[in-house]
């Protein structure tokens, strides 16, 4: 079984439009993302696997989950750099 992953709290953020703004309280850092990344995020909010976010996007991007693994992959790891996530 997969371990959810979450955004970690001190993260302000609204979805605008197609993107998703978000501003980091603790550093005043801002953030924002592509259509794709605003699925990712929302899907982060309430908390979900690895899994279960790739297969949001090869739902909405009709893409193979291979890439869509590696996409999210790529995703978070931006995410944990920026000590975003809990």
């Amino acid at each position: 079984m997969s371990d959810i992953v979450r955004l970690r709290d001190g993260v302000e953020w609204r979805h605008v439009e197609e993107q998703i703004l978000a501003l980091d309280t603790s550093s005043s850092t801002f953030f924002n993302t592509n259509r794709a990344g605003a699925l990712l995020w929302s899907a982060l909010s309430a908390g979900r696997t690895c899994e279960q976010l790739a297969d949001a996007l090869v739902a909405e991007y009709k893409i193979d989950s291979q890439t869509a693994r590696r996409d999210v992959d790529a995703f978070l790891g931006v995410l944990a750099r920026h000590s975003l996530l809990a």
